[in-house]
């Protein structure tokens, strides 16, 4: 089931008006039926009549061509028969043959020429050659030896196919007349070439209907001529090819039946053609009128048009009776229908991204761990939380945020099967379902590792919103489940915990769910709770290290917070802080450690000792939006002097809203502040920042100072800091300083102070202020 697949919607209930509804829709539908039915009927009707009067329109035309055609071939025929008989008079008297047949053309201009042909193919006497000139043999030719033969069995007239002439280069059309002795024996065969487009001029004066034409094919289904014919035709196309055309090939099919009509496609027009037939008496042809079927469609649409006009309108009003009477009715069912979408969508469904929530989740990885048991497949689950999202929220606003939400859920999707799930569960977290398939433990690891560096690609392409470039990182918990998943509220814990673990591991990665995270999980979750209850509890205390300059004079001091657990001994800062950061705690826990630090400072104070105090200040804490108030709040109520206390926080501060945090910076500063950079070097921000910044010192992180002096590139960034540091005018504090080479090598590099073991571990106020009782320490 695909992220986009919706549950359907539960049917409406039926209500008061379903009856009248069944009843409207049932009388509708009967007129409906009936306007339809008469329409269809009478439509049917006027088009068999438009039909029939145009192939009796397309009949008198033909008869009228018919009737020229034959007056014409009728009369040339007589005067070819007295011709062919005064040639057999002649009894073989070229001469007198040949004056005979000039006598003929004179009186027969439209014949373009009329030869004699001996029965073995030798040309006697033409008129298209002068005397005395040499004429050809026609022996060869097929329609000479198809004529000759035909005439032997006693066919006297014979008209042929439409031949291009050598010399003319005209289409003409061969009349061919037996030339018999007294006895009957063939003697000769008179040949007439008549132009093609001499028949033509028959039909000119035929009244024929507009668009149609008429025309004649042979025998042998070859168009033999047409009219009217288009400029932009050529007969010749026509003639070389004879059973094309649905006329010609209905013809030749039928074996050239008397008489008929037939529609279809036509060569010439290249359209659908009406064509009406008739077999010519006394010649080998049949003539044909033909009409574009739009004619008639155009004909049959001015007889129908006025009452398709008026059952239209009927029809109009029964409808608008119809929708007038369903309006409301339909109003109602459509509001009913969009409310129970609407509840649907909510009850199922993000509804910013359109993907299914986790309630639909849910149900689908309820149903892939009962197809897991009955088939053993497996399938896996990924658990994506979007990292520093919360940075985009605050940093570009709401708007932004969501665009980034419909960017991801566009690309999860993309990069599914449509048989997989993409769901977003609240805020930045989704989850995607691989569905299960028949594969083996490690197939089904591999493609899910192969899926979740798809997935981590295709996020960190940058995407450009409101013209500010995004990269997009997530952490991925991946579970994987068979049928040994007892239920699903075990696959998500254990996707949950591995991405919780990938976090952790330095995130924009994917980490696979092991048995041992379980149990790191529960560790976690124990101290997240033992940490809520430690400030109440006063199981907290705070720890002095002191800072020394040139000479040990000891010129300042960091207070450091310890947790001393009844059951679990001293817990070292590095595993509580970092939980403290992510739970919140840090809030009240850096409360309760300012407050430490103002007391401490009127302690020391007290005992003689005036020196500046370092406070750690989480990034957190710091971004509260009264956390100034908090300070004032707590000097006032302690009466510490704001000048001995610094405040040590960390670069990553300066990652996010920078203005805001100079401007907090300075507020503060106003009040008597001082601020240190803690572990410089180690973080992102911008050295053009410093410049801004109103800071007191910087402190070199104990990285940089343990392979002092021997590391040659560890000594440089040492060096580096104190000279930059020099230059703005801060002070500096070396952390971790643990042997004398060390201290020697810092102090002639002029390093204002240092703090480390070499000097003293952190201890108790307390114990210190014991150990060094009567002793006063002043800064200068």
């Amino acid at each position: 089931m695909s992220a986009s697949t919706r549950l359907p919607l539960s049917e409406a209930p039926a209500s008061a008006s379903d009856r009248e509804r069944h009843i409207l829709n049932r009388l509708t539908g009967f007129l409906v039926a009936v306007l339809l039915s008469f329409a269809l009927l009478f439509g049917l009707q006027t088009w068999k009549q438009t039909r029939d009067i145009q192939i009796s329109e397309l009949s008198t035309v033909m008869a009228l061509g018919e009737k020229s055609l034959d007056k014409y071939f009728s009369l040339l025929e007589g005067s070819l028969h007295g011709l062919s008989d005064e040639l057999a008079a002649d009894e073989g008297d070229l001469e007198r043959s040949r004056q005979a047949v000039v006598r003929f053309s004179r009186l027969h201009p439209d014949v373009l020429s009329i030869s004699l042909i001996r029965p073995d193919g030798q040309i006697t006497i033409s008129s298209a050659s002068g005397p005395g000139a040499p004429l050809p043999s026609v022996k060869a030719i097929t329609a000479f030896e198809t004529s000759i033969d035909a005439m032997r069995k006693g066919i006297d007239f014979l008209i042929g196919r439409p031949v291009l002439g050598v010399t003319t280069k005209r289409w003409v059309l061969p009349l061919r007349q037996a030339v018999r002795d007294r006895s009957g024996r063939l003697q000769a065969m008179l040949v007439a070439t008549m132009p093609i487009d001499l028949l033509q001029t028959f039909w000119k004066d035929a009244p024929i209907i507009r668009h149609a034409s008429i025309g004649l094919i042979d025998d042998d289904g070859y168009l033999m001529t047409r009219y009217p014919v288009s400029a932009e035709i050529e007969l010749a196309d026509v003639y070389g090819t004879p059973r094309t055309g649905t006329l010609r090939k209905h013809l030749v099919q039928q074996k050239f039946p008397l008489s008929g009509h037939v529609e279809g496609f036509n060569v010439i027009g290249g359209a659908n053609y009406l064509n009406v037939y008739q077999r010519l008496a006394h010649y080998p042809a049949t003539l044909f009128v033909a009409m574009p079927s739009t004619g008639a469609k155009a004909m049959w649409w001015s007889a129908v048009r006025a009452v398709y006009g008026l059952l239209f309108l009927l029809f109009s009003g029964v409808a608008l009776v119809y929708v007038a009477a369903r309006r409301q009715q339909s109003r109602d069912i459509t509001q009913r229908h969009k409310s129970q979408k609407e509840i649907h969508d909510l009850a199922f469904y993000d509804a910013l991204t359109g993907l299914p929530n986790r309630r639909l989740l849910m149900d689908r990885l309820g149903q892939s761990l009962a197809h897991s048991k009955r088939s053993s497949a497996r399938g896996a689950l990924l658990y994506l939380d979007l990292d520093h999202f919360k940075n985009i929220n605050d940093a570009r606003g709401h708007a932004v945020g969501d665009a980034v939400l419909k960017h991801v859920a566009h690309t999860l999707t993309a990069l599914l099967r449509a048989e997989d799930t993409v769901s977003r569960i609240g805020g930045d977290e989704f989850v995607v379902l691989i569905s299960g398939s028949n594969c083996d433990e490690a197939s089904n690891a591999r493609a899910a590792g192969i899926l979740t560096e798809k997935i981590l690609a295709q996020l960190a392409k940058p995407i450009d919103i409101d013209d500010q470039p995004y990269a997009i990182y997530a952490s991925i918990g991946v579970s994987l489940f068979s049928s040994d998943k007892p239920s699903v509220d075990d696959v998500m814990r254990e996707a949950d915990t591995a991405m919780y673990k990938a976090k952790s591991s330095g995130r924009a990665r994917a980490v696979f769910f092991e048995a041992g995270m379980q149990a790191e999980v529960q560790s976690r979750v124990a101290m997240e709770i033992d940490l809520a209850g430690a400030i109440a509890a006063e199981q907290f205390t705070m720890v002095f290290q002191p800072q020394v300059g040139v000479g040990g004079k000891i010129v300042g001091g960091e207070l450091l917070v310890r947790w001393h657990h009844p059951s679990r001994g001293a817990v070292p800062p590095v595993q509580f802080i970092p939980l403290a950061e992510q739970t919140g705690l840090i809030i009240p826990l850096g409360n309760w450690i300012l407050h430490q630090g103002c007391e401490i400072h009127l302690q020391l104070k007290a005992a003689g000792h005036r020196f500046p105090l370092s406070i750690n200040v989480s990034p957190r804490q710091f971004r509260q939006s009264d956390f100034v108030q908090q300070v004032t709040a707590a000097l006032a109520k302690t009466g510490a002097d704001a000048s001995m206390l610094i405040f040590e926080v960390t670069e990553g501060l300066l990652i996010e809203d920078v203005e805001g945090t100079i401007a907090r910076m300075h507020e503060l500063a106003s009040l008597g502040i001082r601020f240190s950079i803690d572990d410089f070097g180690t973080g992102y921000s911008s050295l053009a920042y410093l410049k801004r910044l109103p800071l007191y010192e910087l402190k070199i992180d104990k990285s940089f100072v343990d392979d002092t002096p021997s590391d040659g590139n560890d000594t440089a960034i040492v060096q580096m800091i104190l000279s930059m540091a020099k230059h703005l005018g801060l002070r500096v504090v070396a952390e971790g300083v643990e042997t004398q080479d060390q201290a020697d090598f810092l102090f002639q590099c002029n390093c204002d102070c240092l703090q480390g073991y070499l000097f003293a571990r952190p201890m108790c106020v307390a114990d210190w202020l014991e150990k060094n009782r009567g002793a006063v320490l002043e800064y200068s």
